[in-house]
């Protein structure tokens, strides 16, 4: 059994606190509207999957297996910080890190977590130092995806553009911002049409 595990590294994630698109055609919030943009941010992700019938040491090179793409962060009524990831603009280079060995939702899942875990080191959430009195952060994407190509021509596609689903998690930094504690506490998605060739991206 594989496992696909993103590897981040501060000096591989690009930021900017501008709009990736013009003013008005900005992302909103799926759930609230009136939410306040936080920015947007470039993430770029090494991938590494440790073959665990064998040395645990053994991975693929982070410079030739690479995801990308930019996710919209948001201030949200409840206190907390909410992702949304676009995803017709993750881009695979390389082999895409065994990316055909995984489910879509393993995908997503492994994927989400990294956002959350940036967006913490980037200093776009609070991060209580006590797991007593946690954050709480959502990250939203496409609900169904039409998922086309094999290893770095992967590519997914949202087949329906206003239809979310979220992954839902505490949030604490015991260790400090560069290490946080993710808790996933629940995840809503919906199902996809039958025989539409679309898949779900969240159980």
């Amino acid at each position: 059994m594989r496992l696909f595990i993103f590897t981040c590294a501060i000096a591989l994630l690009f930021i900017t606190s501008a709009w990736a698109q013009g003013a008005g055609d900005a992302p909103r919030h799926p759930e609230e509207p009136d939410a306040v943009s936080a920015g947007t941010f470039s993430i770029s992700l090494g991938t590494v999957i440790p073959d665990l019938s064998s040395s645990p040491s053994i991975s693929t090179d982070e410079n030739k297996n690479r995801v990308s793409g930019y996710i919209t962060v948001f201030n949200v009524s409840s206190g907390g910080t909410d992702y949304l990831v676009p995803v017709d603009s993750l881009h695979f280079i390389g082999d895409g890190g065994d990316i055909d060995n995984i489910s879509t939702i393993e995908f997503f899942d492994e994927f989400a977590q990294a956002v959350v875990s940036q967006g913490v080191a980037q200093g776009y959430m609070a991060c209580p130092a006590s797991c007593s009195v946690p954050k709480t952060s959502r990250v939203y994407l496409a609900s169904c995806v039409q998922r086309t190509g094999q290893g770095g021509t992967t590519h997914f596609a949202p087949c329906d553009a206003t239809v979310f689903c979220y992954r839902e998690y505490s949030v604490c930094c015991p260790n400090g911002v560069a290490t946080p504690t993710l808790t996933k506490i629940i995840h809503e998605g919906t199902s996809c049409s039958p025989g539409s060739q679309c898949e779900p991206t969240c159980p």
